[in-house]
């Protein structure tokens, strides 16, 4: 498809997708609260960092040959060198934590209070997800290698591979572990795992619930098996380290393996038949449903809940998508060169090509892109919801974030209202106007506009829009803020009200709207 790109503006490496609506008077007060003044030429722009539970702004600047880290305006200590600062929150916000340099010694400083240091740190900083621990690997003078979780520093270790891994309770940290005869084994909370010639590196992968830890072992004649909770299962010719899969309750598992040039399913530790090619296999939300794409000789088909589909030219693996409340599947075919949605065993209207599947939240609307031609056309890409099309379109934009990445989600490009009655989406025209598709009716054409948002009650929808490069400003329900800023630092978020950073001058202001 063809989507929107992404406009930075020279400092902030910041984007916009698409619009909305009319101009009017703000009619609802906002407040304006003063959190920081930034000084554009100390500070590094790379290096900020919003929360938008906490709503706090850090970021790292310079002054002379020191650099030193502000969060909310408030001033840090002055260290020779900052770094690792990609995730300087804890998952709550709570804490701020970063690596910095003194003297050819680096030390974590976490809320400002600096840790022991020690010749080198190696990778980032890692906070668990209950927020409780934080943990980092040091490596010595000699090049070996330890962990330090929670300011406890554990076993030397020849090297640590890879990354360390948390459970998700936090309360099981792992890692792998290579010894100098270059044989693997896996720590857990400081207990070594069975030794093997070779454990594939980042393979490692927690149960949702934190109680069960897969990992994928090669041996010295390159046979692959699986290990969990350090039992060994079948060996295999192929395995990938990304196809270690469980169940959102965590009760069952999966992956695809590669034997005598053919492909499996595991599931529950029993094989499916052997297929050419298979999918990774996906798990519907309450865990009693799975479904994948395989591949034969004549073409390619989905196995439902062990139940083979119909056969296709082509099924595109990564679009099978179940409903919220898991009665519902549908996923991406191709026949006789026209793609379509086959969603509950139905085909939906044969296009040119077919994206961004998307349920409702209660499961009873789907939502789609079509194009009707190649995307150079133009004028030829649609949004089809329950198998009603809307108006043609130049390009339905990918919604671009400021956290600087595109998103790949397709609840990022059509978004429904939390109660699942509304829809929303932004197009992008080949004039370079941009506008807000809500309800299905079409907004007022801006330059740009960002992410749209509903309120948690769903009667309320809100984005970000700018008038050139200098204007920029919210517009919700239809309204056009009064204020313009000159630029964003977080997405708008709704809370208590409507909640954002915005800068004026050198001025940052966390600004808020009650919602009527």
């Amino acid at each position: 498809m063809q989507y929107f790109k992404k406009n930075f503006w020279y400092l902030f490496i910041f984007s916009f997708c698409l619009t909305s609506v009319c101009c009017a008077k703000e009619s609802v007060s906002r407040s304006k609260i003063l959190v920081d003044r930034i000084d554009f030429f100390s500070w590094i722009p790379v290096s900020l960092r919003t929360h938008s539970d906490t709503m706090k702004i850090a970021y790292v600047a310079k002054a002379d040959n020191s650099m030193f880290a502000v969060v909310n305006g408030n001033i840090g200590k002055a260290y020779d060198v900052i770094m690792k600062y990609e995730d300087i929150f804890s998952p709550d916000g709570t804490r701020v934590a970063y690596i910095a340099r003194v003297n050819n010694r680096s030390f974590a400083v976490i809320n400002g209070k600096a840790e022991k240091s020690y010749p080198h740190i190696v990778g980032n900083l890692l906070f668990s997800p209950d927020n409780q621990k934080m943990a980092y690997i040091v490596k010595t003078e000699d090049k070996k290698m330890f962990v330090v979780n929670n300011g406890k520093e554990g076993d030397v270790f020849h090297k640590i591979k890879g990354n360390l891994l948390f459970s998700p309770d936090g309360q099981i940290l792992a890692m792998l572990v290579q010894r100098e005869d270059k044989k693997m084994f896996v720590v857990t909370n400081g207990q070594a795992g069975e030794i093997y010639d070779r454990i594939v590196k980042n393979s490692l992968t927690f149960s949702p619930d934190g109680k069960h830890l897969a990992y994928i072992v090669k041996t010295v004649d390159k046979k692959m098996f699986v290990v969990m909770d350090g039992q060994a299962g079948k060996q295999y010719d192929e395995m990938s380290r990304y196809a270690l899969i469980f169940s959102p309750d965590s009760s069952r598992f999966a992956y695809t393996a590669k034997l005598n040039d053919k492909k499996t399913v595991v599931l529950d530790a029993v094989e499916s038949p052997l297929y050419k090619n298979v999918s990774n296999p996906v798990f519907s939300p309450d865990s009693q449903r799975y479904a994948y794409a395989a591949q034969s000789e004549d073409g390619m088909f989905v196995i439902t809940d062990g139940k083979r589909g119909k056969r296709y030219d082509e099924v595109r693996a990564n679009s099978i998508l179940f409903s919220p409340d898991s009665r519902r599947m549908a996923y991406i075919a191709e026949m006789n060169g026209q793609a379509f949605v086959v969603a509950d065993d139905k085909e939906g209207i044969p296009c040119h090509s077919v994206g961004d599947l998307t349920f409702s939240p209660d499961s009873r609307h789907l939502a789609y892109i079509a194009l009707a031609g190649p995307p150079e056309e133009g004028n030829n890409m649609r949004v089809v919801l329950d198998g009603h099309e809307g108006a043609f379109y130049d390009s339905i934009a990918r919604t671009l974030t400021f956290a600087r990445q595109k998103s790949n989600d397709p609840k990022d490009v059509l978004i429904f209202s939390p109660d699942s009655s509304r829809l929303a989406y932004s197009v992008l025209q080949s004039d370079k106007k941009a506008f807000a598709v809500i309800d299905g009716k079409q907004g007022r054409h801006y330059s740009g506009v960002g992410k749209i948002v509903f309120s948690p009650d769903s009667r309320h929808v809100a984005y970000i829009a700018s008038k050139g490069s200098k204007k920029k400003f919210v517009v919700m329900d239809g309204t056009e803020e009064a204020a313009h800023h000159d630029y964003f630092l977080s997405e708008i978020d709704f809370k208590d009200g409507l909640q954002y950073f915005t800068v004026k001058g050198n001025a940052v202001y966390l600004v808020e709207q009650p919602l009527n």
